[in-house]
C-alpha cells in the first residue's frame, strides 16, 4: 500500500505552481517501510525523507513525520 502511495504521489500534476517533497514516518520499531521508501527515493525525483518513530502512537508518528517535512504546507496520507 505504501508504495502506490507513493507512486500516486510521484504523478501528481502542479504545473510547475508547487514542488512536492515527501516525509514518511515509519511507525514500527522493525522498520518495515524503509526498504520501500528506499527503492521509491532512489527512483523518484522528489524529495523524501524517512523517520522511524518505534512507539506504537499515532501523535508520535505524526510528530516524526513533521520534524523531517519541508515546505509551507502539509497533508498526511494514510495506506488504507
Amino acid at each position: 500500500m505504501l508504495a502506490e502511495l507513493l507512486r500516486a504521489l510521484e504523478g501528481q500534476q502542479t504545473d510547475g505552481r508547487l514542488a512536492l517533497s515527501v516525509s514518511v514516518a515509519d511507525n514500527d520499531e522493525t522498520r518495515s517501510a524503509e526498504s520501500v521508501v528506499a527503492a521509491f527515493s532512489k527512483m523518484s525525483s522528489l524529495t523524501v525523507a524517512y523517520a522511524c518513530e518505534p512507539r506504537m502512537n499515532i501523535a508520535l508518528a505524526r510528530n516524526a513525520a513533521l520534524r523531517n517535512a519541508s515546505g509551507d504546507y502539509l497533508a498526511f496520507a494514510l495506506p488504507n
